[in-house]
């Protein structure tokens, strides 16, 4: 990084190099001896320091920790280029862009409402997937042997196992049967929730090592930090609370 800008200082160097994680004695680590996790965070880091016009990254977050994930979002954060990213990652994609694109049904569609608006609209493309497999299973079972019966029509045994299912419900209105589209877009919402938590829960360790590395008589700072960690509880009780819901209309 040095040879890299000769007009930043070694102090800047490893400033920049810690919001990575190499700290210490790990930023004369030799190139070579980097794993390949190592490397991606070096080539972010490079990428940071070279301020580019654009920046196109593929999924830039798959296979880092937590802490380099955070360093990585607020670097773009601070990145005032043109950004384009592809990424499955909601809580960067939400952070660090400003319009969001997806491909659904094979058309590249702009989506306003950003990730809810893709959610319900890959909620709807399902369930039409859905019904052109049943219709064409309809058509392809109508040219065999078996008797179609027109829509109302019925056997007694139907009647039987009709009323022999409205028995087992005990009596009670049974909960409407969600879609598959629907099932996808709840396990989605749960899924997204667990990631932001975990997110929160790592914001909630790195605050933690900073107040166990504040001084102890500076009672302001320790405040603050510790407000920081009770806002970020309070936001994982939302998002537990959240995903509990979810998960009781989803039946799990």
């Amino acid at each position: 990084l040095w040879d890299q800008d000769p007009s930043v200082t070694p102090l800047e160097v490893r400033s920049h190099l810690a919001r990575f994680g190499y700290k210490g004695e790990e930023v004369f680590t030799q190139c070579a001896a980097l794993s390949g996790g190592e490397l991606a965070r070096l080539r972010f880091a490079q990428l940071v320091l070279e301020r580019p016009n654009l920046l196109f990254l593929d999924e830039p977050t798959n296979h880092l920790d937590i802490y380099t994930r955070d360093s990585l979002t607020q670097a773009l954060e601070e990145y005032e280029g043109t950004l384009v990213l592809i990424t499955h990652d909601r809580y960067l994609m939400e952070r660090v862009t400003d319009d969001q694109y997806a491909l659904i049904g094979g058309t590249l569609q702009h989506l306003p409402g950003g990730v809810d608006q893709y959610l319900r609209l890959a909620a709807a493309q399902g369930e039409a997937d859905a019904r052109a497999v049943t219709n064409a299973a309809v058509s392809a079972g109508s040219g065999q042997d078996a008797p179609v019966r027109a829509a109302g029509e019925g056997t007694s045994a139907d009647a039987s196992a009709d009323a022999a299912e409205g028995s087992s419900s005990n009596g009670a209105a049974s909960k409407p049967k969600l879609s598959g589209g629907q099932q996808r877009e709840l396990r989605k919402q749960m899924a997204s929730l667990e990631r932001k938590t975990e997110t929160l829960r790592g914001k909630i360790e790195q605050a933690q090592e900073r107040m166990g590395q504040a001084n102890p008589s500076d009672y302001v700072k320790l405040g603050e930090i510790q407000a920081e960690i009770a806002g970020y509880r309070d936001q994982i009780d939302a998002m537990e609370l959240e995903w509990l819901d979810l998960a009781e209309t989803l039946g799990e």
